[in-house]
């Protein structure tokens, strides 16, 4: 360990001390071809030229707008937008760009990006970025050792994002088992005397009648835009939910607004109770479903959410299953009318064929499905642990590889003093006046 904390062998030094750093080149025309060569922008190709000004893939800084900071690397043969910095190395080595760019995805955006509504990155902040530099044959084994770290992690992660995958199949296949009545296929046969008649059917391939969801409600309808009425949102007053508010199977209050206790009470048909079923009539969302916590104990809906309150024959919550279950969501999006925003119609869920089983299997039924989904939210939170610790696991890879302990240092190895020394002579200036090609345009 040398006396300023780092590796024998390694150099504190700059970007700047090592790198030519450049903007790419403003583009002068935004017509764009159909073929030609690849126009890297802020964050990647944004379309094809008719000329290229690098001809080897270059490491890049975006140094504009939300991106400011990525770093990334072009394609050969690429023009590239004065959207990113050119960080050019001596010797154009493929091996040493890795480490750089291996370096400055660790490196403190906060002291890189100025600028709050207009991030951006300078040549002058750039080439002030520190780094410590080891000799050139230890960069070489510290990417080596990066890259096989990462590819673990990268199968890793693919399994795991695998798994979550086939969570979603699974959840899936609950819910359509439990609407079909395979879920409780066993149940039934188990209490088949103690079950009413006349709430099921005899047919034994599908045992439960069916009916359309408006004669199983007491209420179906929605609520009203306020600003249409001439109101606008409060700080104090009553919880208004909208669509962003029910999402697949969950109630979120994160952004529930409120309205004037004067429009609550106008709007007296959409007045919410705890248990009431919510269901997104509008736009992207169309078919999300929700049930009204009892942490809400009154509220009101706008235009685009309807509230569905079930009678003494359907269980809200069995409800909320069956119009979650993909067979029913496939009816919904096909009643949807396509105009600007689609949408479907309180008609179409008055008229939404339900099945009916007992109230006892209906009750079944949704524990079944809660302890079921109750294990699959476990399995989820921990693949999103293991995902998120990933991340933080790259970060400490990187960590470890610029601080000297990610591989042994090897006394052989010419110390990075002799690489700097050598910098001037290798500089890719040298290159600069190498100029890009044109297409030819032999089409004219």
């Amino acid at each position: 360990m040398s006396g300023n904390g780092l590796p024998t062998g390694w150099r504190e030094t700059t970007l700047g001390d090592l790198a030519e750093i450049a903007y790419g080149k403003n583009l002068a025309t935004k017509k764009f071809l159909n073929e030609g060569y690849p126009v890297f922008g802020a964050n990647g190709v944004i379309g094809h030229y008719n000329e290229y000004h690098y001809e080897t893939e270059q490491l890049l800084i975006s140094c504009r707008g939300a991106n400011s900071g990525k770093v990334n690397f072009s394609p050969p043969n690429c023009f590239i937008t004065n959207n990113s910095l050119v960080v050019r190395l001596p010797g154009d080595d493929p091996t040493l760009k890795r480490f750089y760019f291996y370096f400055l995805h660790q490196v403190d955006k906060q002291g890189l990006v100025t600028g709050s509504a207009q991030p951006q990155v300078t040549i002058n902040n750039a080439v002030e970025i520190r780094l410590p530099l080891p000799p050139l044959n230890e960069q070489k084994r510290i990417v080596a050792k990066i890259e096989e770290l990462f590819t673990k992690l990268d199968a890793g992660v693919e399994a795991l994002e695998t798994a979550k995958a086939l969570l979603k199949k699974y959840r899936q296949s609950v819910l359509q088992a439990a609407v079909t009545g395979k879920l409780t296929e066993k149940w039934r046969e188990e209490h088949q005397g103690e079950i009413d008649d006349k709430e099921t059917s005899n047919d034994q391939a599908h045992p439960w009648k069916s009916d359309v969801l408006g004669n199983l409600s007491n209420l179906i309808t929605k609520g009203e835009s306020p600003k249409w009425q001439g109101f606008d949102y409060v700080d104090d007053g009553i919880p208004f939910i909208r669509s962003e508010n029910v999402l697949w199977g969950k109630f979120d209050p994160s952004k529930v607004v409120k309205i004037p206790n004067a429009f609550h009470a106008k709007l007296k048909r959409s007045q919410l109770q705890p248990g009431d079923l919510l269901v997104n009539l509008v736009g992207a969302s169309i078919g999300r479903c929700a049930i009204l916590p009892k942490t809400v104990s009154e509220g009101n809906i706008n235009q685009a959410v309807a509230l569905v309150r079930t009678n003494q024959r359907l269980n809200p919550d069995f409800l909320l299953i069956y119009l979650l279950a993909p067979q029913t969501q496939a009816t919904i999006a096909s009643s949807k009318v396509e105009t600007a925003r689609p949408n479907i119609s309180l008609t179409d869920l008055r008229n939404l064929e339900c099945p009916i089983p007992s109230l006892a299997e209906q009750q079944i039924l949704v524990g079944e499905v809660e302890s079921l989904m109750s294990i699959a939210d476990n399995a989820e939170n921990l693949f999103s642990k293991e995902l998120l610790k990933s991340g933080f696991l790259r970060q400490s890879i990187l960590k470890q590889a610029f601080e000297g302990k990610l591989v042994p240092q090897d006394p052989n190895d010419e110390p990075a003093e002799r690489l700097l020394e050598r910098i001037p002579q290798e500089s890719p200036s040298s290159a600069k006046g190498r100029k890009g090609k044109r297409l030819k345009e032999a089409k004219q």
